[in-house]
């Protein structure tokens, strides 16, 4: 209990991010490095055509678990467990399917960016899992809803944690946590690992917050990859806890890190999917690669590789954009990112707070030769 005690206390601590006001004033006082250039070109035309994931994916999920549609949401993780299911920029549509299940109803993500919190309400919480118990109870050799049903307690776990120090955590708190967790195994034992790989990334993330350690983690990441390499939320997911607040060292991150970028066009996409979530970390008082572990220039060519065959959502934009004022760079790809985000800001990114997005903006404008 102690090393978990320990372990939370470090994952919320970088988790709490000081105001958009101080931020301004750290970037503001930072001096911005010499410009770099790279050559990011936009193909108009991505290697592989992808459609953009409909606004009301997630609504039009639920509703259809609401309405007992099984057959239909069976038929459709089916679909998505194949590895050219993909959203534009890679994403595979199982995770966002699976996803769906714990957003709220009017499909908003559960996750507080600002907070690291999944706030999941009883009530809410209560009607999915009832409407993912009737599938079962229907289908009872559904794994679709049993990885659902799974994740959703899982999330729940979190829910009853909280997102508070660790010394604000109760053991009333720590227990429904692990009760909850229980439950989320429980229905993770019969899905096939090898059959669809949101089972080894819900198991991954349940191993994680039990404290099950470095060596536990490793064996479930192999296991991922030999199975399902497409799946590149495993790459995030790993980067995640290859973190020192987690269960690996800058060293175990550095060598991952370098490890993917030799790997070649596949392993480019993937350090963009780590680098994503190693960047979500940054803080402004230190530079980027001195936060990350990433190096700048790979950063941008592993974003073009997966532009050149995905193409980009407006996160992705908005991730180079945030990328380059982190290392304070006041570059071409910046501005580009700039440009192709058109103003539209994406919360994840900024922790929720606009008046932290537009302080970013003022910085770019103020440091950069591309206005």
């Amino acid at each position: 209990m102690k090393f978990r005690t320990v372990l939370l206390a470090l994952l919320v601590s970088a988790c709490l991010w000081p105001t958009w006001k101080n931020l301004r004033g750290m970037v503001a006082g930072a001096q911005p490095a010499t410009h770099l250039e790279p050559a990011f070109v936009v193909h108009p035309t991505p290697e592989i055509s992808l459609q953009a994931e409909p606004a009301d994916f997630f609504v039009s999920i639920k509703s259809d678990l609401a309405a007992a549609r099984y057959d239909q949401l069976d038929a459709m993780a089916a679909e998505y467990r194949q590895p050219q299911a993909l959203f534009v920029s890679g994403t595979p549509k199982l995770y966002r399917f699976y996803q769906a299940f714990s957003a709220r109803k009017d499909g908003a993500p559960v996750l507080d960016p600002k907070t690291c919190s999944c706030n999941m309400p009883d009530d809410e919480f209560n009607t999915t899992r009832e409407q993912l118990e009737a599938w079962i109870s229907a289908f009872p050799a559904s794994p679709t809803a049993k990885i659902a049903l799974s994740k959703l307690w899982y999330d729940y776990a979190w829910s009853a944690r909280g997102a508070g120090y660790s010394d604000h955590v109760t053991k009333e708190q720590w227990r429904q946590a692990g009760e909850r967790l229980e439950k989320a195994e429980h229905y993770l034992i019969d899905p096939d690992p090898a059959l669809d790989p949101e089972v080894l990334y819900v198991a991954t993330n349940i191993a994680a917050l039990r404290s099950d350690g470095y060596d536990r983690l490793n064996d479930l990441y192999d296991q991922e990859i030999r199975n399902f390499a497409w799946f590149y939320p495993y790459y995030s997911q790993h980067a995640r806890y290859l973190q020192e607040k987690w269960f690996g060292s800058s060293e175990d991150e550095a060598a991952f890190l370098k490890k993917l970028a030799a790997s070649g066009p596949d392993g480019l996409v993937a350090y963009s999917v780590a680098a994503g979530e190693l960047m979500l970390n940054t803080n402004r008082h230190k530079l980027f690669s001195d936060t990350t572990g990433l190096d700048f220039m790979t950063t941008i060519n592993a974003f073009q590789v997966r532009e050149a065959r995905y193409g980009l959502r407006q996160y992705d934009w908005n991730t180079i954009l945030f990328m380059t004022i982190s290392a304070m760079q006041g570059c071409e790809t910046g501005h580009l990112a700039l440009v192709k985000s058109e103003g539209r800001w994406s919360p994840e990114i900024w922790r929720g707070d606009h008046g932290f997005y537009e302080a970013d903006i003022a910085w770019f404008h103020a440091n950069s030769q591309y206005k």
